[in-house]
């Protein structure tokens, strides 16, 4: 089948996306993905694993001026005051995600897919309006609750639950990241099909030389230091301001290394300055995608300490919950129900003793780590990610293709 793949974003870091792409060209299908530039990363089209990509430009990109006439007109009727900052913000996504909305109609005209698979929330209208146009199918894989992302004004919140509602009754297949994620998205769109969960899982990576990639060498760390590391984007709302200060509480073998980039950088800098922490906190660049488990496992724990700020963390199940793992290092973690439950039953990782945990709690379980208890808890590493394999839930989107084949 001819399937045309929606997400917005730039497809080069977003670990699912390529995985499923690949294993759907793997079977045989036909696909395109059809993402989009960013100020960050000015990639062109390119042939990835066997799918094609297309990146629509940000700078091409344009808004229908009655649109955004009506868009500018419905802030008069939040009942909040939104600040200036967060004003511009919503403004200026709405602008992308509606150009880039009109320009994937065009692309879905031309190449007239079988299928087409909308990733989140913010590509669901594209397809639904192209569905309705021709004979296309149309699957829903929905990574989040996206009307309960914390940046989100009254207003936003109310346009993505109308899209969800109105074209959910469109949906020929719908996948989602885990059973907590199912349930709630089937309670609150009822017309939606039964959910089939496909986690952001991966396989386990073929071994190679350790000395090729070495955290300690990027952050300037001695090698008998350890490391409690925390990779992906820098952004607020994951306690990652809370895992810097705990640095002040860690023992001295023991350090904390950031590897990534985002906007809430400039605020973790301040913190290391003001606590004098410039030995103990480092901040490193991300990690190529094809490069990171074998970064991270020159580490000695990873850490997922988001807080409890809406559903979308309280639900969460990060790539990162495999890639710790993966790469052969346990994972120390808020006590969320899908985090919760993944660490209980496989034994790979410890749970921070509470959801409104503070510095100390983070700095007290690092430093209750033993190297005997680590060693155990990477045993379990790898058998968390041989069960809950990539190969698995792939085989679950694969079935749910098969099942809308003719």
């Amino acid at each position: 089948m001819k399937i045309a793949m929606l997400v917005l974003n730039p497809i080069s870091r977003d670990a699912r996306i390529r995985k499923e792409a690949r294993d759907l060209s793997r079977e045989g299908h036909e696909l395109t993905v059809i993402g989009m530039t960013s100020h960050e990363f000015h990639l062109e089209n390119e042939t990835m694993e066997g799918f094609d990509i297309i990146r629509i430009p940000v700078r091409s990109l344009t808004v229908d001026k009655k649109k955004f006439e009506a868009f500018i007109q419905d802030f008069n009727k939040l009942p909040e005051n939104p600040s200036v900052g967060v004003l511009v913000s919503s403004i200026s996504y709405w602008c992308v995600n509606e150009a880039y909305n009109t320009a994937v109609i065009d692309i879905l005209a031309q190449l007239n897919p079988d299928i087409v698979h909308c990733n989140d929330a913010n590509t669901l209208w594209a397809g639904t309006e192209h569905k309705k146009k021709t004979r296309s199918l149309l699957l829903y894989d929905s990574h989040e609750i996206f009307e309960e992302t914390t940046s989100l004004i009254t207003g936003d919140r109310r346009r993505w639950e109308h899209i969800q509602r109105e074209c959910s009754g469109y949906v020929d297949a719908f996948v989602t990241v885990n059973q907590s994620l199912a349930d709630y998205l089937s309670r609150k769109y009822p017309k939606l099909p039964k959910p089939v969960v496909v986690m952001n899982a991966i396989n386990l990576p073929e071994r190679r030389r350790s000395h090729d990639f070495s955290i300690h060498e990027k952050a300037g760390l001695s090698p008998e230091i350890k490391i409690a590391l925390f990779h992906g984007g820098i952004t607020k709302g994951r306690g990652l301001e809370i895992l810097a200060e705990s640095a002040r509480y860690l023992k001295e073998e023991w350090a904390i290394v950031f590897m990534g980039s985002g906007p809430y950088v400039p605020e973790i800098q301040k913190i290391i300055s003001c606590e004098g922490l410039e030995e103990k906190v480092k901040i490193i660049p991300p990690a190529p995608y094809d490069e990171l488990l074998y970064w991270a496992g020159t580490a000695n724990v990873g850490i997922i300490p988001y807080r409890n700020v809406g559903l979308n963390n309280y639900y969460c199940t990060p790539n990162k919950l495999w890639e710790y793992p993966g790469s052969g290092i346990p994972v120390i973690c808020s006590p969320f129900p899908e985090l919760k439950r993944a660490i209980k039953k496989y034994e790979f990782g410890v749970l921070l003793p509470r959801e409104d945990f503070d510095a100390r709690d983070i700095a007290n379980t690092i430093n209750n780590l033993d190297e005997k208890t680590i060693d155990a808890l990477k045993v379990n590493c790898r058998r968390f990610v041989t069960e809950e394999s990539w190969t698995k839930y792939s085989e679950r989107l694969l079935g749910v293709y098969r099942s809308l084949q003719p």
